[in-house]
């Protein structure tokens, strides 16, 4: 029976890393944060499920008996739990409801790494007290990936947050909108994509720029490759 569940286990563990990816692409005509971000909450949520009972079957007598007296930050606890599947998602929203400017991007990027870098860093703390006896390394691995999952999310708005924006003199060579898959038709986003004349590709929002082929001043945020400015010559 053990070897029959390990089998059902591991096909489902393939389906969700490769189906859901699949499913977005299907139906958006591409993969993007929100779907590795899906994907990656359901492959934790499956591996909890499969060995965290077999965890606690192996360990649970051992640490009811050096249980440690409750502290009183304590309460940040539920907030590192929450921070696993809710900060990346309220960090996906901010990205979509906010276009970077010269004027926000402190604010914006600020807000993502406060969510999915600051908070669950800052919430685990409290749990270390409870890492005890000979499930210490498996709690503690429990604990790096819940706290490294939200913030892996976060790693590229860090980046430009610490280096801030970059402003160099590029060629840009093309200039295209880029289109998202709903259904069976094709329709143009705000998204526009600037190809330089070093081979590079960067991002701009057609909301608050009109970036042109030629000769150009930009203003980039390096690490997520969004231009914020541009000023052409003349």
């Amino acid at each position: 029976m053990e070897k029959r569940g390990q089998l059902s286990f591991w096909p489902g563990v393939a389906l969700v890393a490769a189906g859901i990816p699949a499913l977005f692409f299907l139906r958006f005509g591409r993969v993007d944060a929100l779907g590795y971000g899906l994907t990656g909450f359901l492959l934790l949520l499956t591996f909890a499920v499969e060995y965290v009972p077999r965890l606690n079957d192996r360990y649970g007598a051992e640490q009811a008996a050096i249980a440690v007296a409750p502290g009183r930050m304590d309460w940040l606890g539920p907030v590192w739990l929450l921070c696993v599947p809710f900060a990346p998602a309220l960090a996906w929203l901010i990205a979509q409801l906010s276009v970077l400017t010269p004027g926000n991007w402190r604010w914006v990027l600020g807000a993502q790494v406060g969510l999915c870098v600051v908070l669950p860093c800052v919430s685990v703390l409290p749990l270390l007290r409870y890492v005890r006896g000979q499930a210490a390394p498996y709690a503690l691995l429990i604990l790096a990936i819940g706290t490294g999952f939200p913030a892996s999310f976060a790693a590229w708005a860090l980046a430009d947050l610490w280096q801030g924006p970059r402003v160099e003199a590029a060629t840009v060579t093309a200039v295209d909108r880029m289109v998202q898959q709903v259904g069976h038709r094709e329709v143009q986003t705000d998204i526009l994509e600037l190809t330089l004349a070093d081979g590079r590709t960067l991002t701009a929002n057609a909301t608050v720029l009109t970036p042109a082929v030629g000769p150009a001043t930009l203003v980039v945020l390096e690490a997520l490759g969004v231009v914020i400015a541009v000023n052409s010559p003349g």
